[in-house]
């Protein structure tokens, strides 16, 4: 139906010019009777035909001018509705175009601030308070620098943590501080040790807090209605509660008995029976709980509802086998270990060896270690030589989370409530249904706590220690705390990302609710394998682009003079802050933040929002960290130190940006406010917001917080768009930024700074887009039979009239009149994936590199094969070298050729700079002269291949004209004149008559080379 409708309709167009109104709607009508009746759908066909159909040719002129003012109306309307500005929420150009940072929607942009600030903010927060030690000084430097200058203290201590926590624990009588102050230890062990000891027991108070006050909250809220009937007389009956109406259940039947009372997990009591029914909403649950009143009165009977009523809220659970999972008894345990528990945290890993080995007394000590298959290999070997037995290999299985799965799932079924409530009165029921099963299925993502229910405490309180633990106080504890404060703000962000998400209405808004939905389910999701693959394959390509490279940090800080100043005199300034004001700022900013990396303290002000900055997280090395794959925890940790010290520079490079960038932006935000009227701490929080803004709009926002949608989730599609994104978040940022403040915000300085900064610094080459223009451009003038690309025109003039230094100016900007080249880096485009390899993004360059390096080693060039495959650091000093020795060489090993005929062969001073990672500007600007005649060569040879196959097809064609040979033969004088004017007649050879004469002859007798093909194929 849908093809023959759409049919009818092109036809109506088709028609309705020619034939009458009544006419045409009689026949379509007609034709739409024979296949559908009795339907209003053929109505609204009809209607959209007669809407399309014009006047009839005859019609009155005001008729006709009247049908053209309303439909240009309708049209002009029609395209207004698509404009960027008047589409709704969350559609689907911004989901694609965009990424969080930018979205648009007040809820999505709060989801992005709790993603990627609240959290962070969090676990700074809450690692420096576990850390703190007071007076300036932290617990893990007290550690590490006890075991730098007291080997011997240092394992004393780290035997008293572990015996602490596996015998002292048995026998209470003693405090930790007790034991150690009478035992024969310096001074500083006792000291560093009650100090580890306060720290372990902040980390539980604070890991309590949450399940207390809930459990306090649970307790206090009870039930809205009284629960004891009324008799007749209208007094309250207190033998007999009410949990859940007779209706809600099909059959019923009495629980009486200590022993039914407990196999059906509730609280039992001899004076109590129990009524229970089938629930209709499934399940077997508790209808009314009867008072005997031989055993209690009106006030005991309220009195145990009271202590009790915890067990009979929505759905009870099993008691009796799930206590110690329970709140009540989680933190009843954690209290057990108060003042004596050590963290017995294991290395990660997939596979799992467990054995053990007996002493002279027969007495076993077992062991459990983790890691990957490799390694369970050759410790399955050291345990035999150790005299272990029984040496098991098997699989890790993981423990459930009950106890924050309990509190989380308490928390999101009263975000559920709250949002169902709120939509009761204006939703349909199916749409209500739909929203709680989302809803539902989105918890169930959302509450997992992987990294803190790996350090839940569960202790044995007898039996021997299992060895195999982490040992080391330093690693043990900063493990520890990092886990513990990673995940309660995980569940910190994850309550509050629900409690936003049920704010969005799904009727009204279902794409922006679809899009909340899918951003909290990958951000809070726990690591897969495919995000362990995708770390390694980010720290690989790190390593091999950005790893030790002088070069990568060195340009990194050029966003101080590009993005930087253009995104605070938006969004710290309110554009009404000057530039030239930004700039003494920044200047400022930058000295005052490297004496704050340095340890030096700044002023009063700077230095409180120094160490905020610090303390919060919001300095740190964003990129890097998302390359190194931090935040996907897919690293073993000797690769990890690799990486971090190949890093370094880089790391502390964007450090310094991003610290700079809010101190500078947070000035500037300040003069700004006060202008508007704020004062006090009003105006020190709003500058300090605008100023995390501008930084990272500035610099871009790293990790899962801000990958765009099409690069979000666990397929195949998702894992190509991380990778297509791993360095290219920075490019689509500038871009968004370049939208924003040019298209949105309409800030003329802002979007002119951002568009030029980069032009001014690295020249033409880094002009936004201009591979893309180029080609557009270029394209259209191959059409019209100008083969001389427009690039390459107009540096040959700027180079003619106006000489050397200002071709060098305009292609490489003001650092390549200081003779080094950073275009490349600073270049801005749409990153189009030009094969497969392009998929893989910065991984696909790796890859790429080997195929090259491979086929250098096919053509005996080893030395080039090892630059491909070394890392960029290690591979631009054996390049220095070599070109300083033979000369440089295009990819294809093509002599590159100076302006005086002579191979190119750098100065000691370029091949310095080679070494360090910067291409000299003279080199790379004779690279892309010997590039620009490349292609122009190949454009001349590609139209003379036109040319002859135009020729060819006249000779074959049995209706050929002598006209249409002539104008092939103007073409032939065009393309040679073209040639001579271009001065290339010494490179491209131009095109004979006798040429074309063979070309003809090539069509009606074989020629000799023809011959000899059909005589090999036989």
């Amino acid at each position: 139906m849908q093809p023959f409708l759409a049919t009818l309709i092109d036809r109506a167009r088709s028609y309705s010019g020619v034939v009458p109104k009544a006419t045409t709607g009689t026949y379509f009508k007609k034709e739409l009777d024979g296949s559908v009746t009795g339907s209003t759908f053929v109505d609204d066909i009809l209607h959209q035909i007669e809407a399309i159909a014009p006047p009839e040719p005859k019609a009155p002129p005001l008729e006709i001018k009247g049908w053209i003012r309303d439909h240009a109306k309708a049209a002009a309307a029609t395209i207004m509705a698509h404009m960027p500005e008047n589409l709704p929420h969350a559609h689907f150009l911004e989901r694609v175009l965009k990424n969080p940072l930018w979205y648009e929607h007040p809820i999505l942009k709060q989801l992005f601030n709790v993603m990627a600030h609240h959290r962070q903010e969090t676990y700074h927060e809450l690692f420096y308070d576990f850390n703190d030690a007071g007076e300036g000084a932290t617990v893990s430097e007290a550690m590490a620098k006890l075991r730098k200058n007291d080997k011997v203290g240092y394992e004393r201590l780290a035997d008293l943590l572990i015996e602490a926590d596996t015998e002292w624990v048995r026998d209470k009588e003693f405090t930790f501080a007790d034991r150690i102050n009478t035992m024969d230890l310096s001074d500083e062990v006792k000291r560093v040790a009650l100090m580890v000891r306060a720290a372990f027991d902040k980390m539980l108070d604070a890991r309590q807090s949450p399940m207390k006050e809930l459990l306090k909250k649970l307790e206090d809220e009870g039930y809205e209605e009284d629960p004891f009937e009324l008799d007749e007389e209208g007094t309250k009956n207190f033998h007999v509660f009410t949990v859940r109406p007779t209706k809600e259940f099909d059959g019923f039947w009495t629980a009486s008995g200590r022993e039914r009372q407990e196999r059906a997990g509730l609280p039992w009591h001899e004076g109590i029976n129990y009524v229970m029914g089938h629930s209709k909403a499934g399940g077997v649950e508790v209808q009314s709980i009867h008072f005997s009143r031989e055993a209690f009165t009106e006030q005991t009977a309220e009195d145990w509802w009271n202590d009790h009523k915890r067990f009979f809220r929505k759905a009870h659970k099993d008691f009796k086998t799930e206590l110690r999972q329970t709140i009540i008894g989680a933190l009843q345990v954690m209290d057990e270990w108060r003042g004596y528990y050590f963290p017995r945290l294991r290395k990660t890993g997939k596979i799992v060896i467990t054995a053990y080995k007996e002493d002279d007394f027969g007495d076993r000590q077992y062991i459990r270690e983790h890691g990957g298959k490799y390694w369970s290999e050759l410790r399955k070997t050291e345990l035999e030589k150790e005299g272990y037995k029984e040496i098991k290999v098997s699989d890790f299985q993981k423990l459930p989370e009950s106890v924050y799965l309990n509190i989380k799932s308490i928390d999101v079924q009263k975000a559920i409530d709250y949002a169902v409530t709120g939509m009761k009165k204006k939703t349909s029921a199916d749409l209500l249904a739909k929203f709680n099963e989302d809803l539902i299925e989105q918890a169930v993502n959302m509450i997992r706590e992987r990294g803190i229910e790996a350090t839940k405490i569960h202790r044995k309180t007898t039996g021997r220690v299992v060895l195999g633990f982490i040992q080391d106080p330093v690693e043990a504890f900063l493990l520890y705390m990092s886990g513990v404060a990673g995940g309660m703000a995980k569940g910190e962000v994850s309550r509050t990302s629900t409690e936003l998400l049920a704010q969005i209405d799904p009727a009204s808004e279902a794409k922006a609710y679809d899009t909340a939905k899918r951003y909290i389910e990958e951000n809070l999701r726990n690591v897969d394998t495919a995000d362990r693959i995708m770390a390694y394959a980010k720290s690989i390509a790190t390593l091999k682009f950005l790893g030790f490279n002088p070069r990568s940090a060195l340009v990194n800080m050029t966003a101080m003079v590009t993005s930087a100043p253009a995104a605070m005199h938006q969004y710290a300034g309110g554009s009404k802050v000057s530039m030239a004001t930004i700039q003494r700022e920044i200047a400022a900013a930058g000295v005052a933040y490297a004496k704050h990396m340095a340890g030096k303290t700044l002023d009063k002000e700077d230095q409180i929002i120094a160490e905020r900055i610090t303390r919060e997280g919001y300095d740190a090395p964003q990129l890097t960290r998302d390359a190194l794959g931090a935040m996907q925890g897919g690293l073993e940790r000797s690769w990890e130190r690799i990486m971090k010290v190949a890093m370094y520079m880089f790391g502390k490079t964007e450090q310094w940006n991003r610290g700079t960038t809010i101190l500078a932006a947070y000035k500037v935000a300040k003069l700004r406010f006060a202008k508007e009227g704020l004062k006090g701490e009003e105006l020190q929080e709003a500058a300090y917001k605008a100023a995390i803004e501008a930084s990272d709009k500035a610099h871009a926002a790293y990790g899962k917080s801000n990958l765009p949608e099409w690069a979000q989730g666990t397929s195949v599609s998702a894992k190509v768009g991380q990778a297509m994104y791993v360095y290219g978040n920075f490019g689509h940022n500038y871009v968004q930024l370049l939208y924003d403040l040019g298209a949105k915000k309409h800030n003329v300085v802002g979007f002119t700074w951002a568009l030029a900064a980069p032009l001014v610094i690295a020249g033409g080459a880094a002009w936004p887009f201009k591979d893309e223009l180029l080609w557009l451009i270029n394209g259209m003038l191959r059409a019209l039979g100008i083969t001389t690309g427009v690039d390459k025109f107009v540096w040959d003039k700027t180079k003619k009239y106006l000489g050397d230094q200002a071709e060098i100016l305009g292609r490489r900007g003001l650092f390549g009149l200081a003779g080094v080249d950073i275009s490349g880096s600073l270049g801005i485009g749409l990153g189009i994936p030009t094969g497969l390899l392009g998929l893989a993004g910065a991984m696909g360059g790796v890859a790429e590199d080997i195929a090259k390096a491979s086929h250098f080693v096919s053509t005996g060039q080893t030395g080039r094969a090892l630059e491909k495959t070394l890392p960029t650091a290690a591979a631009n000093i054996l390049r220095g070298i070599r070109e300083s020795k033979t000369g440089a060489v295009t990819e294809k090993t093509r002599v590159l050729w100076d302006k005086g005929g002579n191979p190119y062969r750098p100065t000691a001073g370029e091949t310095a700079a080679r070494i360090i990672g910067f291409q000299s500007s003279r080199q790379s600007v004779v690279r892309e002269r010997s590039n620009e005649m490349y292609q122009t060569e190949q454009g001349f040879l590609k139209r003379k291949d036109a040319l002859y196959e135009e020729l060819r097809a006249w000779a074959v064609d049995p209706n050929r004209t002598n006209t249409a040979l002539t104008k092939i033969y103007k073409k032939q004088g065009k393309y040679n004149k073209a040639i001579m004017e271009a001065g290339l007649a010494g490179r491209i050879p131009l095109i004979k008559s006798s040429e074309l004469s063979r070309q003809i002859r090539g069509v009606k007798v074989p020629l000799k080379k023809e011959i000899i093909r059909q005589y090999q194929a036989k």
